[in-house]
């Protein structure tokens, strides 16, 4: 039996209205794990399961190990979202928690290349 391959980390830094990275990039088959930091005020990350222009609804392109922590907030705590990208595409990350006027276009990209 083997064992599953080791979590890819990326640390997303959360501050008012913005994400940074802006844009992250996996590749297909990748064990994810994305940790949100949040610099200001609570925030957390909800990522879309299926990629942008996806018809297809009956399959997510992401396979999260516990889909519960998918947009969760906790104040000074890190979310850590833990996931397989299995399809490959664009899949928006949004702002989980209303922070301010601007709080629409929080946004950053997970890309997933074949």
């Amino acid at each position: 039996m083997h064992s599953p391959p080791a979590a890819k980390v990326i640390e997303i830094s959360a501050k008012k209205y913005e994400f940074t990275p802006k844009e992250v990039r996996v590749k297909k088959g990748d064990r994810v794990q994305l940790k949100i930091h949040s610099v200001d005020v609570a925030h957390g990350a909800k990522l879309d399961v299926y990629p942008q222009g996806s018809k297809d609804k009956s399959t997510p392109g992401l396979k999260f190990a516990e889909p519960n922590q998918n947009g969760k907030v906790e104040k000074n705590v890190d979310q850590v979202l833990d996931f397989v990208a299995v399809e490959a595409g664009t899949y928006e990350i949004k702002s989980a928690k209303l922070c301010g006027m601007s709080h629409g276009r929080m946004k950053a990209k997970l890309i997933v290349d074949e």
